[in-house]
C-alpha cells in the first residue's frame, strides 16, 4: 500500500525504503546520481573561492571564540597550583595502571 509523504517527513529515499524496499530506494538514488552527473558534465559546474569563504560575521565570531579559549587556557595555566596539577596528571597518565578517566578529566 502506497502512502503520501507529508512535508518535512524526511528524505525521499527513506519514504521509498519504507513503502517499497531498500533495493527500490537504492535503484532510485543510483539513477538520480547518474542523471545528476550527466547534467553537471554536459552543463558544467564550477565553484569559486567566494562560495566557500565564510562570511565576515562568522570569521569575527570564530576569532572571538579562539581568543576566549586562549584566555581561559592562559588563566588556568598561570593559576596557583596549576603546575603541580599538571605534573601530578603527567605522573598519573604515565603510570601503566592509569585508567583513561584519570587522563581525560583535566582540571
Amino acid at each position: 500500500m502506497q502512502r503520501e509523504a507529508s512535508p518535512g517527513e524526511g528524505a525521499g529515499a527513506q519514504v521509498l525504503a519504507t513503502d517499497y524496499s531498500a533495493a527500490a530506494a537504492a535503484a532510485v538514488m543510483n539513477r538520480l546520481a547518474k542523471l545528476s552527473a550527466r547534467f553537471i558534465g554536459e552543463r558544467g559546474f564550477s565553484i569559486g573561492i567566494d562560495d566557500v569563504t565564510p562570511a565576515p560575521v562568522l570569521q569575527r565570531r570564530k576569532q572571538q571564540i579562539i581568543a576566549q579559549s586562549y584566555a581561559l587556557c592562559e588563566a588556568r595555566a598561570w593559576a596557583p597550583g596549576a603546575a603541580q596539577r599538571l605534573l601530578s596528571l603527567d605522573i598519573i597518565c604515565a603510570s601503566p595502571t592509569a585508567s583513561s578517566a584519570h587522563c581525560t578529566n583535566i582540571p
